[in-house]
C-alpha cells in the first residue's frame, strides 16, 4: 500500500488532499485519513458531514476500529474524519497510527493523510512526504515533494533552491498568492500539480523568461 503524508501547515493543504483522493480514486482503492481538529472542510468537500459518528481520535484512542471509524464515500474511497471537538488527550495514543496502516493494507491500495504536527513526527516505513510550505518557511527534514507558496514577484528562486536540504525534495507546484481567485486554488493548478506528482516531474520556477514561456506553451498544445 501507497502512503503520502501531506503536512497541514497552509490552508491549502485540505484542497490538495482532497483533489488526490478524488483523482487516485477513480483508479484505486484509497482511504484518506484527516487529523485536523474542528475542521469540516474534508467531510464537507465530499458530503459526508452527517455521517461522521467516529473519528481519528475515536481510533487512536482505542474507540473504535477502522470498520467503525471509516466512512465509505464511493465504493473506492473512504475516510477517516477528524475530530470535531477536544475529546482529551491524545498524543499517548499515536502509535496506534500504525495499527491503522495494518488494518488499511488489505483494503486499499493507497493510504492519504493529512497530518498535524503531532502525525509528523511518527515513523511510517515507505511513506512519502508531501509539504506545502511559503517560500520563507525553513525546512530542515526530508521530504519527497514541495509545493511553494509565494507572495513576491521578483523572487529569486535560486537562491530558494539552494537552501533546500539534500537530497533535495521534487518540486512540484507553485501557489502565487494574488493568482487565487477568492483566495482558491484553481481547478487547472491543482490538475498540474497532480500530474507532476504522478508523473514525478519536476515544475517550472514561475518567472521564467517569455521566450521560455512561449515554448512551454507550446509544448502543452502538443
Amino acid at each position: 500500500m501507497r502512503i503520502l503524508r501531506v503536512n497541514t501547515t497552509s490552508i491549502h493543504s485540505t484542497d490538495l488532499i482532497s483533489y488526490f483522493a478524488d483523482r487516485l480514486s477513480q483508479e484505486e482503492r484509497v482511504i484518506l485519513v484527516d487529523s485536523q481538529k474542528a475542521d469540516r472542510r474534508i467531510p464537507i468537500h465530499f458530503g459526508v458531514e452527517n455521517e461522521c459518528i467516529y473519528d481519528l481520535y475515536d481510533y487512536l484512542l482505542g474507540r473504535s476500529d477502522l470498520y467503525k471509524t471509516s466512512i465509505e464515500v464511493t465504493e473506492s474511497l473512504s475516510l477517516v474524519p477528524g475530530p470535531f471537538f477536544e475529546k482529551g488527550e491524545v498524543e499517548p495514543g499515536v502509535e496506534r497510527l500504525q495499527d491503522l496502516i495494518e488494518e488499511a493494507k488489505g483494503e486499499y491500495e493507497i493510504l492519504l493523510l493529512l497530518a498535524e504536527p503531532y502525525l509528523l513526527d511518527i515513523e511510517l516505513e515507505g511513506a512519502q512526504e508531501l509539504y506545502i510550505v511559503p517560500t520563507h518557511h525553513p525546512i530542515e527534514d526530508s521530504i519527497d515533494y514541495l509545493v511553494w507558496e509565494y507572495t513576491d514577484e521578483k523572487i529569486e528562486w535560486e537562491q530558494v533552491y539552494e537552501s533546500l536540504p539534500e537530497p533535495p525534495p521534487l518540486v512540484i507546484g507553485y501557489l502565487e498568492e494574488k493568482a487565487l481567485v477568492n483566495g482558491q486554488v484553481s481547478h487547472q493548478t491543482w490538475m498540474e500539480i497532480y500530474g507532476n506528482w504522478r508523473d514525478e516531474k519536476s515544475a517550472n520556477p514561475p518567472n521564467r523568461g517569455i521566450f521560455q514561456r512561449f515554448l512551454d506553451l507550446f509544448r502543452i498544445g502538443n
